[in-house]
């Protein structure tokens, strides 16, 4: 009876460990896990935008992707960025998946004098360990 009773933890104990180690770091079943991860994106996101507002188009290239950055230089990303028609940015919300997140971004900018408002939908990945911002210019 002893016996059977330490064969069944056990089983429990490796179906446990195996579970455990097969989650992805990103996002887990549990509710706060992904309320926690919305929220880290979404201040990376407003921090990647905060950085463009303030013209440090370094910082902001350092928000791209490894596998981005790999292919984009930051000289050219900085050549392809023209940061003067943009006034606002404010990260709305996030969409998290276990790998992914869809984030929202409400974006104040200027055009021929016109004022204007647009929503931007943003894609980030989580790669290397943390969440990157998806460059698609």
């Amino acid at each position: 009876m002893i016996f059977r009773i330490f064969q069944v933890v056990f089983f429990g104990l490796v179906v446990v460990l195996i579970s455990a180690c097969s989650t992805p770091a990103g996002i887990t079943d549990s509710s706060s896990n992904v309320a926690a991860v919305d929220k880290l994106v979404m201040q990376r996101a407003q921090q990647r935008w905060d950085a463009i507002l303030a013209g440090e188009l370094n910082q902001a290239y350092a928000f791209i992707s490894p596998s981005g950055r790999a292919k984009l230089q930051a000289q050219d990303y900085r050549l392809r960025v023209n940061t003067s028609h943009f006034r606002k940015a404010k990260v709305q919300e996030a969409s998290c998946q276990v790998d992914s997140c869809d984030v929202k971004i409400s974006l104040d900018y200027v055009i021929g004098g016109l004022s204007l408002n647009q929503t931007l939908s943003e894609i980030w990945i989580l790669d290397e360990g943390n969440w990157w911002f998806v460059y698609r210019g």
